[in-house]
């Protein structure tokens, strides 16, 4: 487990040391244990009174500090914001990039809300990607309808729920899972922004360079899985970019549609898979769209 120093370094690292540019403002973090691994987790607190809670939760290879757009902005408008690192990934322990069964990733969600049940609500959640994957996993696994779910709103970033190229994949899954154990990464230009891509790709100490098999057979288990859950009443906001060629989003959209009730879909005609760190114009709708289903001022 990192200490302090480390963890506060990082922090300033990828800017998320939003204490030490927005007066008033608070951070906390430390370290919560969930099915056997040490998460890290992150409190931001604004400076006014605070007018609700959004869960922030990543995708694959990412970790919370890729993620200090949305962070700023919701402090701006006085939600806390609760973030953490999924197992194997930024500060947290656990294989990198590695997991047996998604499972352990949703476990994350319910440690964390127990840890942060005093925050005050509304409470709000969002993922992306695989993030997206585990919190829809959470409300569906567990039966959640919108009467008794502990989000009052639910926003899916270009949701996982099958990855682009499957078809093909799942075939050099099943050929390549008892011979090697990782692959070499590629890394795709995943958003319109590209210093944001050439940052993940050539300067962020925190990017693992290979993919998982193992993570694969877990994603192949959970979306064999997902397809099984009942439909809900919750209705997401789902925010999608038509040039993402990381998700397989027309399909995945088209089984969301079906998963849950009228869910209002965004979508963003130039974005690509990234979208929290997409290029500008695409951030402010996505924003924009984030203020009016909150309810909260978009300046």
């Amino acid at each position: 487990m990192p200490p302090v120093a480390v963890v506060t370094d990082c922090c300033a690292f990828y800017g998320i040391d939003l204490e030490t540019q927005m007066p008033g403002v608070r951070r906390r973090s430390g370290y919560l244990d969930a099915g056997g691994e040490r998460i890290a987790l992150h409190l931001f607190e604004p400076a006014g009174q605070i007018a609700g809670t959004l869960y922030m939760l990543h995708g694959y290879y990412d970790h919370v500090g890729l993620y200090r757009h949305p962070i700023r902005w919701c402090l701006e408008r006085n939600l806390a914001v609760v973030a953490w690192d999924l197992p194997g990934h930024g500060l947290s322990t656990g294989s990198r990039a590695a997991i047996d069964d998604f499972q352990h990733y949703v476990e994350t969600v319910e440690v964390v809300l127990a840890a942060t049940q005093d925050l005050p609500g509304p409470r709000h959640c969002m993922g992306q990607s695989t993030g997206a994957a585990v919190l829809m996993e959470y409300l569906l696994g567990r039966r959640y309808t919108r009467d008794n779910a502990p989000f009052t709103e639910v926003v899916l970033l270009a949701p996982l729920v099958r990855p682009a190229g499957w078809q093909v994949g799942r075939f050099a899954y099943h050929m390549l899972n008892r011979v090697v154990r990782s692959l070499p990464r590629k890394f795709l230009e995943n958003s319109e922004n590209l210093k944001f891509v050439q940052f993940l790709r050539d300067r962020d100490p925190l990017q693992h360079r290979f993919l998982s098999v193992e993570w694969v057979g877990a994603m192949r288990k959970w979306m064999l899985a997902f397809q099984q859950h009942p439909a809900t009443d919750i209705s997401p906001l789902i925010i999608q970019g038509k040039k993402d060629g990381t998700v397989d989003w027309r399909y995945n959209i088209s089984v969301l549609q079906e998963k849950f009730r009228d869910p209002e879909i965004v979508y963003l005609e130039t974005a690509r898979h990234h979208l929290v760190n997409e290029s500008e114009s695409n951030r402010a709708v996505l924003f924009a769209s984030l203020a009016r289903r909150f309810a909260l001022p978009d300046r």
